[in-house]
């Protein structure tokens, strides 16, 4: 399998845009290919998640857990 990384171009029809050198790439296959899409994350979304791991992380800690910090 291999991968190609390209800047996304929409047409006004809405089609995507195959950089040429992609496009002959494709030709050759004759048309065989898998596709993904990956959209950009929102920094302030990913920044959000890893606040609600970390508190659902520190709400199961106990006091009796409190031994096992003198070991680090």
């Amino acid at each position: 399998m291999k991968a190609n990384r390209f800047k996304p171009e929409l047409t006004q029809s809405g089609d995507l845009k195959l950089p040429k050198e992609l496009q002959a790439e494709l030709a050759e296959h004759n048309g065989a290919a898998d596709s993904v899409v990956l959209f950009l994350s929102d920094a302030k979304e990913d920044r959000d998640w890893a606040a609600l791991t970390a508190a659902q992380f520190l709400e199961g800690y106990d006091e009796a857990d409190s031994v096992y910090d003198a070991l680090v």
